[in-house]
């Protein structure tokens, strides 16, 4: 599936989502061989929404060519209601908790790119059944051609059911278009940042009420404050400005069809 070539998809400031909630991204997931062509999954939140429209679409094609675009955050699902356009949160977190506790089977291979060595013991511990490989590259290793080309043959020469990209956005997105457009490697891959830190315990996630409210990104931003503050409080409100000027967009289109 290819996220821009579908009009119909729930669309957002120039992001397709598939309007799948979690049910159906697992089974999305799960029915995929592992012996398949390389596809991924992305679950952009208003980190990447914003990020994507203040570099003028620079990434765009790493979520069009996606297999699934999911809705990870509150925030983003409220705002497209308001635009009438309903869409399922799908938080990527969620999605791989589901995947690891209902959908690894034994001899299951899985591959990690990304988390350190003591988290990934961690997942091993948790799923003895399965067959886990694990790459962690240096950090900000998307802007070494070495280093990119070193996480490529890793995951190429690891065919692998499920290939967990746990190395932040946009990273990971771009690690996951690289090997798509290559055409080698195999499996599905799920770009999901600290997912595997939840999965395993190695990082508190929010309360259930929390993320029922959609308040797990002010648990996050009190839990990690020097990183993440300014994300959330400077840089997060623009997307804000982009609902704007989707409503604007929505209200003029709504005037032209009506004459």
């Amino acid at each position: 599936m290819k996220q821009a070539a579908d009009a119909t998809l729930p669309r957002f400031a120039g992001i397709g989502f598939s309007g799948v909630g979690l049910e159906g991204a697992l089974e999305s997931v799960d029915r995929r061989p592992a012996d398949a062509p390389f596809a991924y999954v992305v679950t952009p939140n208003v980190d990447h929404v914003v990020r994507l429209n203040r570099t003028g679409f620079t990434y765009a094609s790493m979520y069009e060519e996606a297999l699934l675009c999911l809705c990870d955050s509150a925030v983003l699902a409220a705002l497209m209601r308001l635009l009438r356009v309903k869409i399922p949160k799908a938080p990527g977190s969620d999605l791989v908790g589901l995947l690891l506790a209902n959908a690894v089977r034994p001899g299951d291979i899985l591959t990690v790119v990304g988390c350190s060595v003591g988290v990934v013991d961690a997942l091993r511990k948790r799923h003895p059944e399965a067959v886990i490989h694990h790459h962690e590259p240096p950090m900000n290793f998307i802007l070494d051609p070495e280093a990119t080309a070193c996480a490529v043959a890793f995951v190429e020469a690891h065919p692998a059911r499920f290939v967990f990209l746990c190395l932040g956005s946009p990273q990971q997105e771009l690690l996951a278009y690289c090997l798509k457009r290559r055409g080698h490697a195999k499996g599905t891959g799920l770009c999901c940042g600290i997912a595997i830190h939840y999965a395993t315990g190695s990082i508190r996630r929010a309360p259930v009420a929390a993320r029922r409210l959609g308040l797990e990104w002010l648990f996050r931003m009190m839990s990690e404050p020097g990183r993440l503050w300014r994300r959330y409080m400077i840089e997060g409100p623009y997307v804000f400005l982009l609902f704007l000027k989707e409503l604007h967009l929505t209200s003029t289109r709504s005037r032209a069809s009506s004459k």
